[in-house]
Parts: C-alpha cells; structure tokens; sequence
C-alpha cells in the first residue's frame, strides 16, 4: 500500500473513509502461472494518514481466497495479441482439479492445525493426571507386596476392577460395603488408638473419614505406604507414641526392609487430596519427621 497514492485523497473525497485492501493483483496474463487460491492476508485502512502503520486499523482482517475456476482459454493482461493458444477441456479440468484439491487440503491442514493447538493446551493437566495415576499405582502395588494374605491380595484387586468381583445387578441392588472392616486398628503402648489403612481405599478411609481433624498423620516420607493415624483428637503425644507409629508406618511401606526409614508427621487437617478417581494420593504441610526403624514393636490390635 502507497499513502502517497492519488487515488487515496480521491476516494475519500467521496465519501469513503475506510476500505479493505488485497494483496497485489495476480496477473495470469502472458508468461504468467496460475494465481495462488490463498493469494493472502487482506487489511483494514482509515484513509487518513501518512504513513501505512498509521492508516492500518485491523492488520489481518480477512484472508483473500482466489476460488479455482474451470477455464479454456488463458487469462489476458491487456493486449489480446499473444495471449497464447486455447486449452483443451480435459487439462483444463484437470487443472481446476488439483487447484481444489489443494484449496481443500489448505482448510484440512488449518482444521488439524487448530485440533492439535486446543489438544496442547489439555497436555499439561493430562500429564498431572497421568502422573497422579502411575503414583496411585504405585501404591497399589507396594500394598500388594505387603499383603499378608490373599484375602487382602483380593480385595487389592477390587480396588481396581470391582466389576470383576460382583455383576452389575449386585452393583444396582446393593451398596459396596465400606473399607472400613479391613482397617488395621492398633493401640499404643499408652492405649492411644492407632489406625492403619493398608490400600489406597483404606488409606483414604483412615485420612478422610475416620480421622479427625487434630489427629496425628503420619507417611513414610517419599515412598508408597500406609497412611497411620494417631487419635489424640488435638493431644500431644509423646515422644515414645510417635516412634511407635512412625515405626508401623515404615512397617508398611515399600522401605520396610531399609534400616532405617524417614516418617514424616503432621496434623490431619494440614493433608489434602490429590485429584480425582486416585484415591489415597495426598498433599500436606507443617510436617515434622521421625527416622525409625520399620517394626511393629509391641502394638497391638485394638479390641472393640
């Protein structure tokens, strides 16, 4: 675009003061190809202005679109001398063929392009999701390690394919029963009560609905285990309760053959899940940490 052009001052002497300007005319007239379909990107101007970075309201208005035309005879550029032989129907067609075929692949290609941009956008909480999914595995799999009898290796299993122990019609007539029945309950050696989720399911059991809010949390740090809680209900517990249930949450952890294990602890009200459909991934704050070693000690089962 020229702001000096004549035609500028004229135009707008008449009336109009805004237009939509295409790119350079695509001659097909002698020694010339086939003008592009997408001959480019066409601009909104104010026609007021002296330079075009002045004049320029919308830089990328509309795209120009050359639509392919069926066409016997070669395009003139002024002079009809020399303007060449005519072509015959079939290369002419076949001409007009490719040139859609072409427009047709440009909208595809812009289609896929526009896909594949959106699709970027959803990669990064799909990674979260799927990282969540691997660690929720990961437990899984440390909690079958651990397993001290099948029926604990069974329910396992039902954690991730629970339509593989009851049909869809059990599914409708009767609720699943709760986790809870397979919760380990222990007592300190000061009878405070100790709570063991040994599955994913179990561990958001003990965390989420069992435990209260000022309970005792305890984790081995860094690692696939139990979740252990403490039921001091806002208590300090001693030193010696601690370690014993720092020492059953190494116990129960994929570092139950370590010497000595890291176990970190904090209030149930500082631990937050993680994502959704993985159960017993969690988050927590204001942690303090114990180095044990994993033992059961002289815990044991709480009696109800």
């Amino acid at each position: 675009m020229n702001p000096e052009s004549e035609h500028i001052p004229v135009t707008r002497a008449n009336g109009i003061t805004s237009v939509i300007t295409l790119p350079g005319a695509i001659s097909g007239g002698r020694g010339a190809g086939a003008p592009p379909v997408i001959a480019g990107q066409a601009a909104l101007i104010h026609l007021d202005g002296w330079t075009w970075a002045e004049m320029a309201v919308e830089r990328s208005a509309a795209m120009q679109l050359i639509f392919p035309t069926l066409q016997t005879r070669p395009a003139r550029s002024g002079a009809a001398e020399g303007a060449g032989p005519a072509i015959s129907y079939n290369d002419a067609k076949r001409a007009y063929d490719q040139r859609l075929r072409e427009l047709t692949d440009f909208f595809e290609n812009a289609r896929r392009y526009q896909k594949a941009k959106a699709a970027l956008r959803e990669v990064p909480a799909l990674l979260e999701e799927t990282e969540l999914r691997l660690r929720y595995l990961d437990e899984i799999a440390t909690m079958a390690d651990l397993a001290e009898t099948a029926d604990a290796v069974r329910a396992l299993r039902a954690e991730i394919r629970p339509e593989a122990t009851r049909s869809t019609q059990q599914l409708k007539r009767r609720r699943p029963p709760r986790v809870e029945s397979g919760v380990l309950r222990l007592r300190a050696a000061d009878g405070t009560e100790m709570l063991v989720g040994r599955s994913a399911r179990q561990n958001h059991e003990v965390t989420f609905e069992l435990a209260r809010p000022e309970d005792v949390w305890l984790h081995a740090r860094g690692c696939p285990g139990a979740h252990v809680v403490l039921r001091v209900n806002g208590g300090t517990p001693s030193r010696r309760t601690l370690e014993e249930a720092a020492a059953v949450a190494a116990y129960f952890s994929s570092n139950r053959t370590a010497g000595r294990v890291t176990v970190d602890w904090t209030r149930r009200k500082l631990v937050r899940r993680l994502g959704n459909g993985t159960p017993g991934l969690v988050s927590y704050s204001g942690e303090q940490s114990l180095v044990v070693r994993p033992e059961m000690r002289a815990s044991e089962p709480a009696r109800r």
